[in-house]
């Protein structure tokens, strides 16, 4: 397997795509955005800063490795959707055999020397499908990225009145985690990132 570095502290083998295709998002928004070129680049955007948050890239199933200090027999593998553990080695030897995992993450081992990156996992670990919560959220983001920009949305000279975006008023547009973001993904969030 070719595996490639994350953000996320782990590595994978294949693409991390988008949380939400350009057509998922014109069919979710009755295609009202259609003409609109910013789509795409708010979609990656708004899927980069929610995996962040997570921690994760939370969809599609992939392949990933992951080398983790020892000491500790209870650790967890990035995903909170772990369907297969397919490789566990302990300073060398594998001991996929006698580990227990759980589907949350959860890995226990048999034994941790307290050794750095002495623990080297590889499993399955993503969603099939994006949960529709995620889906619906990043194509929120996207509306009120492209129908409220960042900056002035108003201006006038008598009696000086001057609106602002919501986005502006946000703080950063999409790289702006907004509380009921972080509800709404805090399901999908990596323990050791809470």
């Amino acid at each position: 397997m070719a595996y490639v570095a994350t953000a996320w502290g782990y590595e994978v083998d294949g693409d991390v795509s988008p949380l939400l295709t350009l057509a998922e998002f014109h069919e979710m928004t009755g295609g009202k955005f259609v003409s609109d070129d910013r789509i795409q680049s708010a979609i990656d955007a708004a899927s980069a800063r929610f995996r962040s948050w997570c921690g994760w890239h939370i969809a599609t199933p992939l392949s990933c490795r992951v080398t983790l200090d020892g000491g500790e027999r209870r650790v967890w593998l990035p995903s909170t959707n772990v369907t297969a553990v397919t490789s566990v080695t302990v300073c060398g030897h594998d001991v996929t055999e006698s580990c227990q995992w759980s589907r949350m993450g959860e890995l226990r081992l048999p034994y941790s020397p307290d050794v750095l990156s002495a623990v080297v996992v590889e499993y399955v670990g993503g969603y099939a499908d994006v949960p529709l919560d995620i889906a619906a959220l990043v194509a929120d983001r996207v509306t009120h990225e492209i129908a409220l920009p960042f900056g002035v949305q108003q201006e006038t000279a008598g009696n000086v009145s001057i609106s602002y975006a919501a986005s502006a008023i946000n703080g950063q547009g999409s790289t702006h985690l907004t509380a009921s973001d972080r509800a709404a993904l805090s399901a999908y969030r990596l323990w050791e990132v809470r």
